[in-house]
């Protein structure tokens, strides 16, 4: 695991109180899954290889708005990339 999906963790233990992930591989996505409950909501977070692999560059995406988008999200699931934070 490189540094994208530590700082997607980071960023959701501080608004969330540090849940315990369930986290897994989705090999046709390309991506880390992210999965956790707060509140009896569950919570999906998908984050991208090349958001992870590209994170420690300083190109990607910043995280400031993950928390609002996620929030907001009626499916409560999104997906990071490089490029945008969206909900899925």
């Amino acid at each position: 695991m490189a540094e994208g999906v530590e700082a997607v963790k980071q960023k959701l233990w501080a608004e969330f109180g540090q849940p315990a992930f369930r986290e897994r591989r989705d090999e046709s996505a390309d991506s880390t899954v992210l999965s956790f409950e707060y509140n009896g909501g569950n919570y999906v977070v998908r984050v991208s290889d090349e958001y992870d692999g590209d994170y420690a560059s300083g190109t990607t995406m910043g995280l400031s708005d993950l928390i609002l988008i996620l929030k907001s999200s009626r499916s409560r699931t999104v997906s990071v990339t490089t490029k945008r934070i969206f909900e899925v």
